[in-house]
């Protein structure tokens, strides 16, 4: 598997990782995911840094984290598909 493969494959896998943050933040309640999300502070910290974490270790990690920077178009499929399981759900 070549080193862009396994860097979308890391990236969609975070993105996963990320809806479940909101689903774990409402477990066995009734309440929407984002019901409150302007309120809450330190979740609006931890959703930025996973975010920006994200793009800084694929767009500039490099040798370091085994990854090769993403062009847009492959960021928009990645942003799209992730929306598409989110919405499912």
């Amino acid at each position: 598997m070549t080193t862009y493969r396994l860097t979308v494959f890391f990236t969609f896998f975070v993105m996963l990782q990320f809806w479940n943050l909101f689903n774990a933040r409402v477990f066995d309640t009734s309440d929407s995911a984002f019901k409150g999300i302007s309120k809450s502070y330190g979740m609006e910290l931890i959703i930025l840094a996973i975010l920006g974490g994200q793009i800084l270790i694929v767009q500039f990690g490099g040798a370091v984290f085994r990854t090769v920077p993403l062009d847009f178009m492959t960021w928009m499929t990645i942003v799209v598909f992730y929306f598409v399981c989110f919405v499912d759900r």
